[in-house]
């Protein structure tokens, strides 16, 4: 299997004030088939000064190292929005299970979100 997951799990997170941003993609793509798999991913702490919205999005794969290099498939992409008129800091806790083969993985991220 190969997961889709956003590369900023550890950085922050600049986001406009007013405006949505995408904060993370998950998802798991079979490496025999190319077919997209995956939970939607489970909000484990949500954001405390905005909302989230988790859509089913089309994603280009972008592991080189998979055969499924370059083709699309389809991912949970979550996006925050934050409360009229906050700047600040937030941050959100997200949850992915992607099966490994055998079994499904829980898999935690905390996203660090600045609004400005």
């Amino acid at each position: 299997m190969t997961t889709m997951a956003s590369a900023a799990q550890a950085a922050e997170i600049v986001v406009a004030a007013g405006s949505e941003r995408r904060i993370a993609r998950a998802g798991s793509v079979n490496s025999r088939t190319c077919l997209s798999s995956g939970k939607e991913p489970l909000v484990v702490r949500p954001p405390a000064h905005g909302r989230l919205a988790i859509r089913m999005e089309e994603a280009r794969i972008g592991n080189r190292n998979s055969r499924c290099f370059g083709q699309v498939a389809r991912a949970f992409a979550v996006y925050y929005r934050p409360n009229p008129g906050y700047r600040g800091q937030d941050s959100v806790t997200l949850s992915d299970l992607v099966n490994n083969g055998r079994v499904d993985v829980r898999n935690d991220r905390t996203f660090r979100l600045s609004v400005r």
